[in-house]
């Protein structure tokens, strides 16, 4: 097999400029049958020995063999005596897992890297790797990478993943980050040269809207096909083969799959189902309700892994925010916090192989992070009782123990298009269209008869080019199709020599496009709800947050105008406390010369806390207008003059850094979200509802804000009655 893989990849090295990658398809090596009852669905069917004995054990975890994992768990501390960590100092025991992110720590911004020598860091951190495994840890590896496209932080938000793709602009960058994920992958070895399996963990939390891989950044069909993207070229291109790959959306679910699977790449990608969530609430004495909600959820995942025959895990979790733990180590609620939750995941969950908390960063005042105690502090002996509690939660030798290797299952071939990605504009037309095929040999392929269709009457001639990829060119000119806003549907049909078509990868196989580059919108129309194809177009721009995508809808306008509408239904049965839909700018966009907001607003009367949320220059504002009424009115919002004096928003209650800011014109010149939430006010009210929303825009204009110049005033709106925060609780709404 490295003979075949060795010429090929010689062969074709000069398309590789074409595509800024080259692979090789996946399939079992030979003697490995599907048939055999110890095999497992693994990624990788080329896997090691070792990465398949890590997968299998993980798989088949029951209720004893919850094992304990830490970021940085020995490099970081807030103990200023811990050498090794602060769980080691309390415990005398290493965490079974260990974590480092190799998206900063291979340019230096995070331990063990240091320096932007990507080779030195890669090599820094695979030796952190080896250390690790030689005290009896697994190790997993999360990647905060850098926003290829604009080279700027992770939270940069500008939407680069269709650019990362085979063909984009930015390809060559990204692989290049991978690059050095692969050499640190290498050289993780063993004294004897063997390789140490490693968990990697890409594209994590992409249901959120606060990474560029995220919700409203990169559409369900541009995350698959990225993510699909980096397997592909860790596995076959770099010849990785010690990477189990990890799928790990953040919280909250309700036990329902339909928003947790949304964006799942499939199975010839994902080795590891998992789920990220903190608790922030520090209301009560224990966290008993948020364990229940995890509880909840991972029996949902670990179902969904049960059916695929994969592994469940805990990724992430933590105290966060208001129930963090305290930097003066003492007067934390729940100190038997790690025991209850790894207590109620055995009983309920017992097949979940790991859980995973955060980073003993330290710090100071606000930005002070500590996810488990430390030595002196509160929760010490509480947290060593529950190291102790079970042998599987902390490292030992067995835990690394790779020496019972099942086989691979052999993964049926299957063919999809890359590019142009589902639900993308074309605003070219030459069409390059990339065909992918996994799971058959080269040899197997009919090179000749591949093709694209269109629901057109189009055949586009594929021909083969590297590593599993066909291409072809669909001229729209020659075809007759205009780039007019209409919708174009290509399905790729490629085959066997023995004359079977390779099934889809996702859904149909088909992809369907748009044709045209997407209408001008005047920044003061904020959503009127029209632009929409369908409710999967709009849900795909607005990111739930304590909700699900299915309780945003179209539905017709309340303004009786014969347009659309947007309808968000609130449940507090399942998700209690607020429920709302963000979105995000990218770039930002400039409210300053609007001295209002206006939307129409039809409420249910119900009294609950409605929330409208801006985003400006990074502060987070808030404005409340009542719906104790179930009329359709028109809501105006003040932003204020130009300091922000005597408008409607204020701070969110949360955001305590900026407490007492204004919404200033500066600020607004630079809107990077907008939202909508609504509250549970308590009481007697109703514990689900639907508020129905047009028309949303900006009003009053004036002056925009230009630096270094005095912008007027203009008109201001007459203000909106608001709450005066009396009468309600002071959560946050996001």
């Amino acid at each position: 097999m490295k003979t075949t893989v060795t010429k090929l990849l010689a062969t074709v090295a000069a398309a590789l400029t074409i595509f800024g990658m080259s692979t090789l398809p996946a399939f079992a090596a030979e003697g490995k049958s599907a048939s055999n009852g110890n095999s497992v669905n693994i990624s990788d069917v080329n896997a090691t020995a070792e990465t398949r004995a890590l997968f299998d054990k993980l798989k088949n975890s029951g209720k004893g063999d919850l094992r304990f994992g830490q970021q940085h768990a020995t490099d970081e501390n807030i103990s200023s005596s811990a050498s090794q960590g602060d769980v080691y100092e309390m415990t005398g025991k290493y965490p079974a897992v260990f974590g480092w992110d190799a998206g900063l720590a291979l340019r230096g911004a995070e331990k063990p890297g240091s320096g932007a020598d990507k080779n030195a860091n890669a090599k820094a951190l695979a030796q952190n790797i080896t250390d690790a495994d030689s005290k009896g840890a697994i190790v997993t590896l999360s990647a905060h990478w850098c926003n290829p496209g604009t080279g700027k932080d992770f939270n940069d938000t500008t939407a680069v993943a269709s650019e990362l793709l085979p063909g984009g602009k930015y390809s060559g960058t990204f692989n290049k980050e991978l690059d050095a994920i692969a050499a640190t992958a290498q050289q993780a070895k063993r004294s004897d040269g063997t390789l140490i399996p490693i968990i990697f963990r890409p594209l994590h939390e992409n249901n959120g809207s606060w990474f560029w891989w995220g919700a409203t950044h990169a559409s369900a069909s541009e995350y698959k096909e990225l993510y699909r993207y980096i397997v592909d070229y860790l596995r076959d291109v770099k010849d990785v083969h010690n990477l189990l790959y990890a799928y790990s959306p953040g919280g909250v679910f309700n036990g329902d799959s339909t928003d947790y699977l949304a964006t799942y790449p499939g199975d010839q990608w994902v080795d590891v189902l998992g789920y990220d969530e903190y608790d922030s609430d520090d209301s009560a004495d224990d966290s008993s309700a948020w364990i229940n909600t995890v509880v909840k959820d991972m029996k949902m995942v670990s179902d969904q892994a049960s059916q695929r025959g994969k592994l469940v895990a805990l990724t992430e979790f933590g105290r966060s925010g208001d129930h963090k733990f305290k930097e003066s180590g003492t007067g934390d609620k729940d100190t038997k916090f790690f025991s209850e939750l790894a207590e109620a995941l055995a009983e309920n969950v017992p097949s979940t192989a790991y859980m995973m908390t955060w980073a003993n960063f330290g710090g100071g005042g606000d930005n002070f992070q500590a996810y488990t105690p430390w030595k002196g502090s509160d929760g010490e002996a509480d947290f060593k009782a529950f190291a102790d509690s079970n042998k599987n939660l902390m490292a030992s030798k067995d835990n690394v123990d790779y020496s019972n290797a099942p086989a691979a299952a052999m993964q049926n071939g299957s063919a999809r298009i890359v590019t142009p990605v589902d639900g993308n504009r074309v605003t070219d037309t030459k069409v390059v269209v990339r065909v992918k095929t996994e799971g058959v040999k080269y040899s197997d392929l009919d090179l000749n008869s591949a093709i694209v269709t269109t629901d057109r009457g189009q055949n586009v001639k594929l021909k083969y080019s590297c590593n599993g990829y066909f291409t072809g060119i669909l001229d729209l000119n020659a075809a007759g199709i205009n780039l007019d806003q209409s919708k174009l549907t290509l399905t790729p049909q490629v085959k066997t020599k023995d004359g079977k078509t390779l099934a889809a990868a996702d859904g149909n196989g088909s992809v369907t496009v748009k044709l045209g580059a997407k209408p001008e919108q005047t920044v003061d129309n904020v959503e009127d709800f029209d632009s929409y194809d369908n409710e999967a177009e709009l849900q795909s721009v607005y990111s739930p947050n304590h909700s699900t995508k299915s309780n945003l809808t179209l539905v017709d306008s309340p303004e009786d105008n014969g347009t659309m509408a947007g309808n968000i239904h609130y449940d507090f049965v399942s998700y209690p406390e607020y429920n709302g839909f963000q979105r995000s700018y990218t770039p930002k966009q400039d409210w300053s010369g609007f001295s209002k907001l206006n939307m129409f607003l039809k409420a249910d009367g119900s009294d609950h806390k409605f929330v409208v949320q801006v985003n400006a220059g990074g502060v987070t504002f808030e404005a409340y207008p009542k719906i104790d009424g179930a009329d359709g009115h028109v809501v105006s919002l003040n932003f204020g003059d130009a300091d922000g004096n005597g408008g409607d928003f204020a701070p969110a209650s949360w955001d305590t850094a900026h407490a007492g800011m204004k919404l200033s014109q500066k600020l607004l010149s630079k809107v990077g979200s907008f939202a909508l939430y609504i509250n549970d006010n308590g009481g007697n009210r109703p514990k689900s509802g639907d508020l129905t929303l047009d028309s949303i825009k900006l009003d009053g204009k004036r002056d925009a804000y230009a630096p270094n110049t005095n912008p007027t005033p203009g008109n201001t709106a007459k203000a909106q009655s608001v709450d005066d925060f009396s009468g309600y609780s002071d959560d946050a709404a996001a």
